[in-house]
């Protein structure tokens, strides 16, 4: 049995340490909070960070933080000196090191805040299809409830459960637990699907331009090739839609179906557009070199003010482009409430 650890970890990362400080000036990073409405300069250790954010309920051989130290440590500590390579080099990793990547892209596309927030957006709508269902006759009340409760139908009473309703107060708590195990399992599940991609970078040329590659909570963004996409446009698998993943101040990985991977020069417009790109899709914060960047506004001229931003931000639509589909979600839960209420699969 491994030696328990006396010192638990309770100050977790949703962005690693090792993009953290590449982002950094002397260990120090300015955090653009979109929540609060504000900038401020920390050090990596403490920026980005959510108290317990990956604590999971153990058996007590292993600590309430093993995800964060453990699972997560692990793989950070495999895929650093792979992209200290490819930064050095320009190289695109192969074989192993290329594998070890896929799986840290697994995890940098789900470990964080965004898809807490569709796990709850979706049980909370899921939630309300429910009660919907639930009260929309008094038949089906008292099927679902008689069952449900192993009760008499006749012990139920349709029309108080009706006045009760208006006055009770919903609420849905995910246990930590879950959050921890559905992002783990999502980044196997993603683990293939990035290998098959093809790797690019773009590069900041120190003498093209001084501009500086920003990275958000949201670090892995995809974004359809057409300026006018199908409404419902999805990157999984799809080659007309690149993901975009800052790894550092002055590089960023594409991720595409292109045959061949390329290494580019980009210059101060094109930096201000992934800049755009990680603000506008970030959920909590934007971590930066400087407490101001370029970034594009939405009729396409560049600004740099932090304020600025946070201004058009709050302006805007929140969070990522990847969202639950709602109106699916709601066909799907229909569809299955009205098979089980006539007994079919």
């Amino acid at each position: 049995m491994a030696k328990k650890r006396n010192k638990i970890a309770r100050n977790h990362h949703i962005l690693p340490r090792l993009l953290l400080k590449r982002f950094a000036k002397k260990d120090q990073v300015w955090v653009i909070d979109r929540i609060g409405q504000k900038s401020y300069h920390a050090n990596i250790r403490d920026a980005a960070c959510v108290k317990d954010y990956y604590f999971v309920e153990t058996t007590g051989e292993v600590g309430a933080d093993c995800i964060e130290q453990g699972v997560l440590g692990k793989i950070e500590n495999l895929v650093e000196p792979v992209i200290e390579t490819m930064l050095q080099s320009g190289g695109m990793p192969k074989g192993e090191d290329w594998d070890i990547l896929a799986n840290f892209l697994g995890v940098m596309y789900v470990r964080g805040p965004l898809l807490r927030t569709m796990i709850e957006e979706g049980y909370e709508y899921g939630t309300d299809i429910l009660e919907e269902y639930l009260y929309s006759s008094e038949e089906t009340y008292k099927a679902i409830v008689g069952d449900a409760c192993q009760m008499d139908i006749t012990d139920i009473d349709y029309e108080k459960a009706l006045r009760a309703r208006k006055e009770l107060e919903r609420t849905v708590d995910t246990p930590n637990t879950y959050h921890v195990r559905e992002m783990l399992d999502l980044a196997s599940g993603f683990v293939p699907v990035f290998a098959e991609m093809t790797p690019n970078l773009e590069r900041i040329d120190g003498v093209i331009s001084d501009a500086r590659f920003v990275i958000s909570d949201c670090p892995i963004v995809p974004i359809p090739r057409n300026e006018t996409p199908a409404k419902e446009c999805s990157w999984f698998r799809n080659p007309n839609v690149d993901l975009y993943f800052p790894v550092s101040s002055k590089a960023c990985l594409i991720l595409n179906y292109d045959k061949l991977r390329k290494v580019t020069n980009v210059d101060r417009r094109r930096v201000a557009f992934v800049n755009h790109v990680m603000a506008l899709n970030s959920e909590r914060v934007i971590i930066s070199e400087e407490e101001n960047f370029v970034w594009r506004r939405q009729n396409g001229t560049t600004g740099v003010s932090h304020r600025d931003l946070l201004e058009f931000l709050a302006q805007s639509s929140k969070g990522s482009t990847v969202r639950l589909d709602l109106d699916s979600l709601r066909k799907r839960m229909l569809k299955a409430l009205k098979n089980r209420e006539s007994g079919g699969s």
